[in-house]
C-alpha cells in the first residue's frame, strides 16, 4: 500500500479498518506497535510502521452540529471536503481549510496542519474537545477549557493516542470571491508581503519555478460590501482570468478579470 504521492509504500504487513470502537479497542490492546492512517497525504513516513496500521473511515460518519455552543462534533477520520458540505446545508462552516479537501480532520490538526491568511489560525485551534483510545483500551475524553496540556495533545502526531471524535468550533456559514494575480516577481512578494497576506481572508503565492520567477498570487476576499477596488495591474503583475464555479450544477466557466464565487 502507497500514500497519495506514490513516494511512500507502507511497511505494515497487517492493515484493518476499523468497524466500531469496541474492535479499535481490542485491536490496541493486542498491538506492540500501531499507528493510524488516514488519506495518505503526507509525504514523509510519520503513518509508517511495521507493526498494525488502521484506518477510521468507516468509523461512525454521524455529524452532530451543536448550534448553542456553535459546534460540531465529528469522527476522526471524516475528510474535510465532507465535513464542509454537510455544515454548508446546515448553514455553518468552518472557518478555514487545508488546500486539500480530502484530508482527514485527525491527521490534519495531529500534524499542524494550517489554512493560508495571517489572520487565520491553525487548524488545530478549532478543535475544542477529543475522544480518544489510549494504548491501555480506555477510553479518554479531554476539553480545551479544562485540560492544561490540551495544545499538546491536539498536535501529537499520533503518539498519544488514536482519536475518535472531534469536537470543533463553527461559524456561520459565507463565501468568498478570488481574483488571482499573474505574473507576480518574487522579489514584489517580499517588498509586499504584509499587504498581500494581511488586505484578504486568504492568500497564498504559487512560484511557475520560471528562470524569471514569477508566479501568481491567488486571494480571497469575503464575499460583501466590504471587498475591495482592485488594480488591474498590481505586485509587478496583472489581474488575470480566474473560472466562476457553481457548486449546484458544477459547471466552470471562465471570466477575464473577474472574481469568483468558491
Amino acid at each position: 500500500m502507497q500514500n497519495w504521492a506514490k513516494n511512500i509504500t507502507f511497511s505494515s504487513q497487517n492493515f484493518v479498518e476499523i468497524e466500531n470502537i469496541t474492535q479499535l479497542q481490542k485491536i490496541i490492546e493486542s498491538s506492540n506497535k500501531l499507528k493510524v492512517v488516514g488519506t495518505g497525504h503526507s509525504f514523509s513516513e510519520i503513518a509508517d510502521t511495521t507493526g498494525t496500521l488502521v484506518s477510521l473511515k468507516n468509523l461512525d460518519s454521524e455529524i452532530e452540529i451543536d448550534e448553542i455552543s456553535q459546534t460540531v462534533k465529528v469522527a476522526a477520520g471524516t475528510s474535510y471536503a465532507n465535513l464542509a458540505k454537510y455544515l454548508e446545508k446546515n448553514g455553518w462552516a468552518v472557518s478555514n481549510l487545508a488546500s486539500l479537501g480530502e484530508i482527514t480532520i485527525a491527521g490534519a490538526i495531529m500534524t499542524g496542519t494550517h489554512g493560508s491568511g495571517s489572520k487565520n489560525k491553525v487548524l488545530s485551534d478549532s478543535v475544542v474537545a477529543i475522544e480518544m483510545i489510549l494504548a491501555s483500551g480506555d477510553k479518554l475524553v479531554i476539553d480545551r477549557k479544562d485540560f492544561a496540556q490540551f495544545p499538546g495533545f491536539v498536535v501529537s502526531f499520533g503518539a498519544l493516542a488514536v482519536f475518535t471524535k472531534l469536537t470543533l468550533k463553527i461559524v456561520k456559514s459565507f463565501s468568498v470571491k478570488q481574483v488571482v494575480y499573474e505574473n507576480i516577481p518574487i522579489q514584489s512578494i517580499l517588498e509586499n508581503f504584509n499587504e498581500i497576506f494581511d488586505t484578504p481572508y486568504s492568500a497564498s503565492y504559487f512560484s511557475n519555478w520560471s528562470p524569471k520567477n514569477t508566479g501568481q498570487i491567488w486571494m480571497k476576499f469575503l464575499d460583501n460590501n466590504k471587498f475591495p477596488e482592485l488594480k488591474s495591474n498590481a505586485y509587478g503583475g496583472n489581474l488575470e482570468m480566474t473560472y466562476y464555479r457553481d457548486w449546484e450544477t458544477d459547471r466552470k466557466s471562465t471570466r477575464l478579470n473577474s472574481s469568483h464565487r468558491l
